[in-house]
């Protein structure tokens, strides 16, 4: 169980990473991208310190805010993970 937990931990850190290098790229703000999404502040910031995943239609939503495929999205995670 541990191994599975400290999986997810690392996966929603690499997404969070992910994010912000998209929105950075999109020359977008995150409070921008949040309320554009419709993510509360203090949701935002769980999800972005890795603490809370994003659900996959944030992520979906996040995508079409910044301009990017989701499929992109998805790469710059796994990019993180390597």
């Amino acid at each position: 169980m541990g191994t599975i937990v400290a999986s997810m931990d690392n996966m929603d850190l690499a997404t969070a990473k992910a994010v912000r290098t998209a929105i950075r790229e999109a020359d977008l703000t995150e409070p921008a991208v949040a309320s554009a999404v419709g993510i509360p502040p203090s949701a935002w910031r769980r999800r972005m310190s890795g603490a809370r995943s994003f659900r996959v239609p944030e992520l979906l939503k996040i995508a079409r805010v910044i301009g990017a495929r989701t499929g992109d999205l998805v790469d710059g995670v796994m990019e993180k993970l390597a």
